[in-house]
């Protein structure tokens, strides 16, 4: 099976190359499109740049000293990393869009409550409470179903390079977030960031409603004719059975 999946690699790799995924036709356009705003979707929502000022934002939510902001940050890990759990036993069970609903929409309610407490109530339970359920909503969909989504997409001839530019903008989108996450806050208030976040990650719930199709229970034949289908291209389908057509035929084996 690792002879076969180096083969078919490289018989992709020949077959597309990068000019055609920089240009492509609609049904790869349209795989493109949803793999990758899916997997920059994990960074757009603020994680990384929540968990490298986690200390901050504690500070602004009211939290000084240092030994409780340490106590938060281990619950806080827990909590994210726990979740990661829950999303693997309920993925397959209720399917990958019901799960991105309840993490986005989690998501968009804590930092609501997160910023409205930091505009008026300042209170300091409710800043832990609003990140853990943050942090666990984002675990329960978003964080592990932004590799999925695209893993389950993208066809054979043009998985490897599909993926390498999908993990490519979410480092990108990771690192613009956290690198301008301060200025930001300065500029329109801890509170403010927050609202923004909490808007886009109300946008992904829209963005998933129309754009990405239900993959649970579906093979990749099945996606490459739901692309296909709704972009009215087979240009897709035609490279699958070119590569497939490609691929040499293995000589069988016979017991001696």
């Amino acid at each position: 099976e690792i002879e076969d999946a180096i083969e078919r690699e490289e018989l992709a790799g020949n077959m597309v190359s990068w000019g055609f995924l920089l240009d492509p036709p609609d049904s790869v356009r349209e795989m493109l499109i949803v793999g990758i705003i899916m997997a920059c979707a994990q960074q757009v929502v603020g994680v990384d740049a929540l968990q490298y000022y986690a200390i901050d934002l504690l500070e602004e939510g009211g939290i000084s000293s240092t030994v409780n902001q340490l106590k938060v940050l281990i619950l806080l890990g827990t909590i994210k990393f726990s979740f990661i759990f829950v999303a693997a036993y309920y993925f397959d069970r209720v399917g990958r869009k019901t799960m991105f609903y309840i993490s986005f929409s989690g998501m968009a309610i804590a930092l609501t409550v997160l910023a409205i407490n930091f505009w008026s109530i300042d209170n300091s339970v409710l800043s832990v409470c609003c990140l853990g359920v943050y942090f666990a909503t984002f675990s329960l969909g978003i964080g592990p179903g932004s590799w999925l989504i695209p893993a389950e997409i993208y066809a054979n001839c043009i998985r490897a390079k599909a993926m390498a530019m999908s993990t490519s903008f979410n480092r990108l989108v990771g690192s613009l977030s956290a690198s301008t996450f301060l200025t930001i806050a300065d500029a329109i208030s801890w509170g403010g960031y927050m609202l923004v976040l909490a808007l886009i990650s109300v946008a992904f719930v829209a963005f998933v409603y129309l754009r990405v199709p239900e993959t649970n229970g579906r093979s990749l034949e099945d996606m490459l004719v739901y692309f296909a289908e709704i972009t009215n291209d087979q240009t897709i389908l035609d490279l699958e059975s070119r590569l497939s057509r490609a691929r040499p035929a293995k000589p069988e084996s016979r017991l001696v």
